[in-house]
């Protein structure tokens, strides 16, 4: 629940010495990836199109996200050069999982189309990915503003420096990858 509804909450508690109140990062990780996995697998399955980007997701996105979890740290103790390292690879799993969690969400909806619902009702719901990525986006603004504790206009500044840093890197891998896949 502070995962989803505090952001940046959790690492700040967990860095302060509170870890008895919250599941570990690395274990609440692997099973949200697990789950998000799960998802895909189901998506995947369901998809008789073989769309491609499904299966690509599928394939090297866990890989992918495995590289973009330590790279997200770096790039903040780029961004936040007085911080701890563990303490920025705390927050960036926390972040991860966030995104995993809002992940499993739009896979779920992404599947409403095989469930014979009406067009109607797939519309909206397949309307409903866009206010999830939005939340996403200022998921993380609020999580840096709480867990760094800068200002508002230094916290937007860099939050949309790490967005396009972040967005251009994970990019650029999934294209090497998809280019050098066999």
């Amino acid at each position: 629940k502070a995962m989803l509804f505090k952001p940046g909450l959790m690492s700040k508690a967990y860095c302060a010495g509170k870890r008895m109140k919250y599941t570990p990062p690395l274990r609440l990780y692997l099973v949200i990836s697990f789950i998000s996995l799960l998802t895909l697998n189901i998506l995947d399955s369901y998809d008789t199109r073989s769309d491609l980007g499904v299966h690509a997701l599928k394939e090297f996105g866990p890989a992918m996200m495995f590289v973009m979890l330590p790279l997200f740290a770096v790039i903040l103790k780029l961004m936040y050069g007085k911080t701890y390292f563990l303490s920025n690879l705390i927050f960036s799993i926390h972040i991860h999982c966030v995104i995993y969690f809002v992940y499993i969400f739009i896979f779920a909806i992404s599947l409403a189309e095989f469930w014979s619902l009406p067009k109607d009702i797939i519309s909206i719901l397949l309307f409903l990915e866009l206010p999830l990525v939005f939340y996403l986006l200022i998921y993380i603004a609020f999580a840096l503003k709480r867990f760094y504790q800068q200002s508002w206009i230094k916290t937007l500044m860099k939050w949309l420096i790490l967005i396009m840093t972040y967005l251009t890197t994970a990019y650029g891998i999934f294209q090497l990858v998809m280019i050098t896949k066999p």
